[in-house]
């Protein structure tokens, strides 16, 4: 009886210590806030079951402050008396409890974690974990996406297969951290037991298991450490747990196992090439059973393994038999790491910054990371730049990655003008490799970014993707107001190449570029800021400085947008008289520069140099709706044509839509020509051909005015008058001098100087680029849109399959794989996207 009543106490008094869950809050943004230990509870008790909110199919999670689960974890652990045996805590020997709070992964194979989880720099203590028979165990158990700024001590967590001190299996892990103890069978790591990679993360913990076991784990890892102990059955390695490739990571603590080594243990026969480069390793490395071993790595296969600039000290035990201590990597004495001659070697890898420094007793890593403001990382420098762009391409997909540029940025001097280029492979330039899947935001502030140099010779990414100062991007990422200067891009010939993006699912704006170059010629010219598979907006001061008719024109701004499906910008519908002047292409070899003559007449002087065919410098003049105001619903072709009165050095094109064109011949004397709409000609690169209308052109785009007939020209075009058909006056007579100080607002002409003291407001151009179409398995998700709104899903052949209201989510079923175009109907708003539906 007494038995059973001490029983019971300890049963209460264990229950009565457990923590009772509460949901944290979430912000406007869908991101829990967790400030207590009962919302840390309550948030991995809505993933475990399946309820944790999402946003765009993925939760969210921001760690407010520090978080103690249990006290004094580590003063519990027992460590065996021989290194075979796994330590355990005292509370749990011969069969007995605990009174810790026990602590239940996030996530599982049926609701795993899918999202973000930013500990913020935060520490969680005493997770309590014992869950021999089951596997992916750690503080998250199994899933997939960002565990970032997290650092989790005196804990203790034992579990079967696939063990880690931050995560069990699955998902990047940037800037975490582990002590304590982790025990487990297969796939056991400080940080992951297995995982998508590591980066800038550190052990300091015990980590024991029955075969590949890590300090990190079995994970790529690039600049981590370990400073803890490692033991195994089989292969082990202070790194890595399986020999995952390994950049710029150091290990300082014991590794004892068979086979095993300093940074990794064993590479498994799968056929997949691994590296260990840029590392090093000052921990003992010994071992039962011993038959090939290494202060770098263990049991390995050379034709999977390289090993490059990494060193280590040599192993105590180079006498035991089969134990080669000098097989892979290169040896050094104790003083080699001091003296600062590894520091020398390791920074020597042809990368811009050198990532390490001399510590006390061996090399550390370089802090040349950016200050943080408000969560937006502020760059200042060129390394600062280098240092974001390798965490933004680790983090890809994150949409809290920020960043602001405050300085101009030069990587390389006279990049476009060395003679190397010739032959790409001779460039001694510092080689770019751009970020992948960028989804944050990137603010240039107008500055730029000069001498990015990237060769498919040098550079894993150029050989298999498109490049840019971004390779790609995706919905939620934006890069904008950023100039790139003086730069080459040379991949394997990806139609995606452009100068800010090469691949642009997101939205880049008030982006440019100059003296861009690509492909095996330099001579041959990047034409676009970024492809337009996501948006593209531009801000044009439009009669900036001009005149006409002898008046000055009101400079004004607009807005100019491009999409996948159709404008994001709102139309204007004033019917207005503008004037915008520039140049399509950017060589070194060609210039336009728009001037007013002192006469009163826009004059236009150009020197060119066509290195392509199909180059075609523009001088842009139109009326009607702005140039990329499409589909509006002023239609042009109701003026029945327009008249230009101008003398030029060469023919000029005039086009309507860049399809349908008319000639005007070269002149010295000031002629006027009326081209009805109705004699406009289908024109493209190769030929031109009469086509007997164009007005489904007219309703579409607006008028402008290029230079193409000759390959290389100078000279000067005049335009005295251009407008609707029957307007011009037929001269050349420059206006009264009483005229020039009247200043046109769109509609009327009023004083210059009243001008200047009012604000004259133009139509608003809004974004809609708020509005999303997301496939997700098989559901539709839509974001931006009203209750109204009603969508159409129809395949191609036209016919519709689905329709109904476009609500938050629609369930696909009952439909064929294959392509369909979704149709969206907002109010007055329309658009569409393409998706293709995989049901399987």
């Amino acid at each position: 009886m007494k038995r059973l009543l001490l029983l019971i106490l300890i049963f209460a008094a264990y229950t009565m210590a457990a923590v009772t869950s509460v949901s944290p809050e979430i912000d406007d943004a869908g991101c829990y806030h967790i400030s207590t230990v009962e919302e840390l509870y309550g948030y991995a008790k809505l993933v475990n079951s399946g309820k944790a909110q999402k946003s765009g199919n993925i939760t969210c999670a921001k760690l407010d402050k520090d978080i103690i689960i249990n006290k004094n974890v580590m003063d519990e652990v027992e460590f065996g008396e021989a290194d075979s045996i796994p330590p355990t805590l005292k509370c749990l020997k011969d069969g007995g409890t605990c009174s810790f709070d026990k602590w239940t992964p996030i996530g599982d194979e049926q609701d795993w974690f899918y999202g973000i989880f930013d500990g913020q720099g935060h520490t969680i203590s005493g997770v309590f974990v014992d869950r021999t028979g089951f596997d992916d165990v750690g503080f998250f158990g199994y899933g997939s996406g960002f565990i970032k700024n997290l650092n989790i001590v005196d804990s203790y967590i034992k579990g079967g297969e696939h063990v880690g001190g931050i995560i069990g299996n699955g998902g990047s892990l940037y800037n975490c951290s582990f002590s304590g103890v982790v025990v487990g069978k297969e796939l056991v790591g400080g940080i992951a037991g297995l995982g998508d990679g590591t980066f800038r993360c550190h052990n300091e913990g015990f980590i024991w298991g029955n075969r590949f076991v890590g300090g990190i784990g079995g994970t790529p890892s690039k600049q981590s450490y370990n400073t803890g102990s490692i033991y195994c059955d089989y292969s082990c390695g202070g790194i890595s747990a399986e020999e995952s490739s390994v950049h710029q990571c150091y290990n300082t603590g014991s590794v004892k196992g068979a086979c095993s080594g300093g940074i990794g243990g064993t590479v498994r026969s799968d056929g997949y090439k691994r590296v260990i480069e840029n590392s090093f390793n000052i921990g003992p490395v010994s071992g039962r059973y011993v038959y090939r071993h290494s202060g770098i790595a263990g049991d390995l296969d050379t034709s999977l393994l390289m090993i490059d600039n990494s060193y280590s000290i040599p192993m105590t035990d180079a006498s035991k038999p089969g134990f080669e201590s000098d097989k892979y990597g290169f040896f050094f004495d104790e003083t080699a790491f001091v003296d600062g001659t590894i520091v020398n070697q390791l920074n020597n890898d042809g990368k811009y910054v050198d990532v390490w420094e001399q510590g006390e007793s061996h090399p550390v890593f370089r802090d040349y990371s950016p200050k943080i403001k408000d969560g937006v990382y502020q760059i200042e420098n060129e390394e600062q730049f280098v240092w974001f762009a390798e965490l933004a391409d680790f983090l890809q997909g994150d949409p809290n990655l920020k960043a602001v540029l405050h300085k101009d940025l030069v990587f390389n001097k006279n990049v476009v003008t060395d003679k190397c280029l010739a032959n790409a492979s001779e460039c001694k330039f510092f080689s770019w490799d751009p970020p992948q899947n960028f989804a944050g935001v990137f603010d240039g502030q107008h500055h730029s970014i000069s001498g990015l140099f990237t060769s498919k010779e040098f550079s894993y990414t150029a050989k298999h993707f498109s490049m840019g100062l971004f390779q790609s991007t995706r919905e939620t990422g934006v890069v904008q107001n950023v100039i790139v200067k003086d730069s080459y891009f040379n991949s394997d010939g990806y139609s995606g190449d452009a100068a800010i993006v090469g691949e642009n699912e997101g939205t880049v704006s008030e982006c440019f570029f100059e003296n861009v170059f690509t492909g095996d010629e330099p001579t041959e010219v990047y034409k676009y800021v970024a492809t337009t598979g996501g948006t593209l907006i531009e801000t044009r001061t439009v009669n900036r400085d001009l005149w006409f008719d002898g008046k000055k024109l009101i400079p004004y701004k607009i807005k100019a947008c491009q999409s996948p499906t159709g404008p994001v910008c709102e139309k204007t519908e004033e019917f207005k008289f503008s004037v915008y002047y520039g140049a399509a292409i950017q060589t070194p070899y060609s210039s336009f520069e728009s001037t007013m003559d002192s006469l009163g007449y826009l004059a236009f002087k150009y020197r060119l140099k066509k290195t392509n065919p199909s180059d075609d410098p523009e001088i842009d003049v139109w009326f009607g709706s702005d140039r990329y105001e499409v589909r509006s619903k002023v239609n042009i072709s109701e003026a029945g044509g327009f008249c230009t009165t101008y003398t030029s050095d060469h023919d000029i094109q005039v086009k309507v839509g860049g399809r349908c064109s008319a000639t005007l011949p070269k002149t010295n004397k000031v002629s006027t020509i009326e081209t009805p709409f109705d004699k406009l000609k289908y024109y493209n690169f190769q030929n031109i051909k009469e086509v007997a209308d164009c007005s489904e052109y007219l309703k579409s785009y607006s008028v402008f005015i290029s230079l193409s007939d000759a390959v290389e020209a100078e000279g000067i075009v005049r335009l005295f008058e251009f407008g609707p058909m029957g307007t011009c006056k037929g001269n050349g007579k420059i206006a009264e001098e009483v005229y020039s100080n009247q200043c046109y607002t769109g509609k009327n002409w009023i004083p210059c100087e009243q001008y200047e003291q009012e604000t004259v407001v133009r139509p608003t151009l809004n974004n809609r680029g708020n509005v999303r179409i997301v496939l997700s398995a098989k559901t539709l998700y839509f974001y931006g849109t009203s209750a109204q709104a009603k969508f159409q899903m129809v395949n191609l052949k036209g016919q519709i399959v689905k329709n109904g209201f476009a609500s938050s989510s629609v369930l696909l079923d009952n439909l064929k794989n294959g392509v369909y175009v979704i149709r969206v109907q907002d109010g007055l708003s329309s658009f569409s996207k393409v998706i293709l539906l995989n049901m399987n």
